[in-house]
């Protein structure tokens, strides 16, 4: 096979899982569904973090791009990290559009494999990570709350 077509067989097998994800988290009735992903960027001036959003989703208290928007901020205010984008979700996560509950996927975009290895080892980048996603899920939590 083509390097093109295995790719794809992974691409299709990576969405097939995630599907299996958010039908366990709709089962399951979670408050919200977060996905967590690498994805290799051109450059060193292009690492960084972006968050994805299914547009076509919202409920009163909190939509999707509200959430994938407090996350960006949070997890970028606590890394340092680069903001790379707000987007709408696109091919690349498509099976953000099958939850039932505020969803975004979060991208740690990185330049090279000892970078993205550098992160990884880094337990004060690692907290940080996670600070900002706690934080960010709090701030979500309230907003329910308040409504």
């Amino acid at each position: 096979t083509s390097k093109e077509q295995h790719d794809y067989g992974d691409m299709m097998a990576e969405e097939a899982e995630k599907k299996k994800l958010i039908t366990f988290a709709n089962e399951s009735g979670c408050d919200i569904f977060l996905s967590i992903r690498t994805e290799k960027v051109e450059g060193e001036i292009n690492r960084g973090i972006k968050c994805l959003y299914n547009p076509t989703y919202f409920i009163p208290f909190l939509g999707n791009q509200e959430l994938a928007d407090l996350l960006l901020r949070n997890i970028t205010k606590n890394t340092l990290e680069n903001v790379n984008g707000l987007n709408k979700v696109q091919n690349e996560e498509v099976s953000l559009s099958f939850a039932q509950c505020p969803a975004s996927a979060i991208v740690i975009e990185y330049a090279s494999q000892k970078q993205l290895e550098e992160m990884k080892a880094s337990d004060e980048w690692l907290n940080q990570m996670a600070k900002g996603i706690a934080t960010a899920v709090e701030e979500a939590l309230k907003t329910e709350e308040t409504k």
